[in-house]
């Protein structure tokens, strides 16, 4: 009877309540998640004087209030993107790092040849 009752009830909810959404909403957070980042990310890593001239924050804060739009219904989903953005802005923080070091010793270098 336990079998019956306990798979029936709250697997069959659970099953249809969280296997159509979790897929769903995980392909949905990393599709456009991964693609407009990624986007973003190699725009600002090919042009690192952007970011120098300021014009790399107001990107930012776009980007920002876009993904509070999308996401102001859907809460898990907005916890998502903001781990993804925390995470984001380190490696941001620490790709710049590396240019300005890669720029610093490209400049050193081809002042010594």
């Amino acid at each position: 009877s336990i079998q019956g009752i306990s798979p029936k009830k709250p697997v069959a909810q659970d099953s249809t309540h969280e296997e159509p959404s979790k897929p769903s909403v995980i392909q949905e957070t990393n599709e456009p998640v991964n693609s407009t980042p990624s986007v973003n990310y190699t725009s600002e890593a090919r042009l690192p004087v952007l970011s120098k001239s300021g014009n790399d924050e107001p990107e930012k804060e776009e980007e920002k209030s876009e993904v509070d739009e999308e996401d102001s219904d859907d809460h898990e989903e907005r916890k998502k993107k903001e781990k993804k953005d925390k995470k984001k802005s380190k490696k941001h923080k620490k790709s710049k790092k590396h240019k300005k070091e890669k720029k610093k010793k490209e400049k050193k270098k081809s002042e010594d040849y």
